[in-house]
């Protein structure tokens, strides 16, 4: 289904900012987010060299001897991948110039949000210390903030 709705997008984009132009976003956006579009590349980047159980799907995979990450990005937040996600899902319309694509990334970073919930309380449940860590570091995307 994500693929599905992640081509869609995509393709309203193209439609919109390459063909159509049916709308435009402010070339100062456009430079804003492709700067939020690198710092999330990068950011991306991090929890994947400080948590090997990394995953596509959500579940602990505690076969595997999954143990909690609480280093790099984790010691901050606890959610640093859908951090980074979110903002590179809002920065990648701004860039291309399509205010319909920015509109549509509402949608997807809600399903992302989404999954971060079922995510957390997989976690939760399934694997030892998640609890305390979560009361340790209490915002899961923002430090200071969320």
């Amino acid at each position: 289904m994500f693929v599905f709705v992640f081509g869609f997008w995509l393709l309203l984009m193209a439609l919109d900012a390459g063909r159509f132009h049916w709308t435009s976003v402010p070339p100062s956006l456009q430079g804003a987010g492709a700067s939020a579009m690198l710092a999330a590349m990068w950011t991306i980047l991090l929890p994947f060299g400080a948590n090997p159980f990394l995953t596509k799907t959500v579940k602990a995979c505690l076969d595997s001897g999954q143990r909690l990450a609480a280093s790099g990005p984790c010691r901050f937040v606890r959610h640093p991948l859908y951090s980074a996600l979110v903002i590179l899902r809002i920065s990648i319309p701004l860039v291309l110039g399509s205010l319909l694509g920015l509109i549509a990334a509402i949608a997807i970073v809600a399903s992302l949000l989404l999954r971060r919930v079922i995510e957390d309380r997989d976690l939760h449940e399934n694997v030892p210390g998640y609890a305390d860590y979560s009361r340790r570091i209490h915002y899961r995307h923002i430090p200071s903030l969320w």
